[in-house]
């Protein structure tokens, strides 16, 4: 269905005439404004597609919902590796993906991807206490690197693909570890080093099935909750030693 739809949305930009009716020079839609996840959920792929009025290049952000995040560094005292310092960081973006038609450095200045958070390298996170700059930009390094790991912080070249002067799309992928919340997909239309339009689509991650009624009990209930974890844990273990003392 969401190629259907694509490919229904890229015959009829080809074949239809351009009129202009407002003063946007760019336009995106999604194949898809939700992703559900639910117990076999093991990542999704939804596909973006726009048209621009004037040549340019394309870079499109997806910013996930902000927490706070906890950074600790661990050393080896007496043997043992214990929690030794630690770094707390406010508004967080969970998710943080970006693609480009072009290298981020060669389409806008320093400053310009600073402003609008273009990159990993603009990122900043906030915290409650003054750190000693090296010690925070050492801590926010270690932090984007965890990240990383899980599939939560990427940036992509060349993803966004110009099938004409003013026609492009590109694949937006969502690995299995994705957060639930509301996403911001922002799309930048960027012409000799400035950026001459936005558009933003919002993708809804959500759980369905029995993952949301299970995630639904232990947020409403979460005594109930408890409990039956312990019990179940007991259970199982009870359950175990019954089929080794029959081995």
């Amino acid at each position: 269905m969401k190629l259907l739809l694509t490919l229904t949305f890229v015959c009829a930009a080809i074949i239809m005439p351009k009129v202009v009716l407002s003063q946007s020079l760019l336009t995106t839609h999604l194949s898809d404004n939700n992703i559900n996840i639910t117990t076999a959920f093991s990542g999704d792929q939804l596909t973006l597609f726009g048209t621009t009025d004037i040549p340019g290049d394309i870079i499109i952000s997806i910013r996930g919902p902000k927490n706070d995040l906890v950074i600790r560094r661990k050393q080896n005292v007496l043997g043992l590796w214990l929690n030794t310092d630690s770094v707390k960081f406010h508004d967080v973006f969970s998710y943080y993906d970006i693609s480009s038609s072009q290298p981020l450095d060669t389409l806008l200045s320093q400053d310009l991807r600073k402003l609008y958070t273009l990159g990993l390298d603009t990122l900043n996170f906030e915290t409650d206490e003054s750190y000693e700059p090296s010690k925070k930009a050492r801590f926010q390094e270690s932090l984007i690197e965890f990240l990383q790991q899980r599939d939560l912080y990427t940036v992509r070249t060349h993803k966004a693909i110009f099938l004409n002067e003013r026609l492009f799309y590109t694949t937006l992928d969502f690995p299995s570890s994705l957060p639930i919340g509301n996403y911001m997909v922002t799309t930048y239309l960027v012409n000799q080093g400035n950026i001459l339009d936005t558009d933003n689509q919002i993708v809804s991650v959500r759980q369905v099935g029995l993952s949301s009624e299970i995630r639904e009990f232990a947020h409403d209930k979460s005594a109930q909750y408890g409990i039956l974890c312990i019990l179940a844990a007991l259970f199982s273990g009870w359950l175990a030693t019954q089929i080794l003392r029959r081995d």
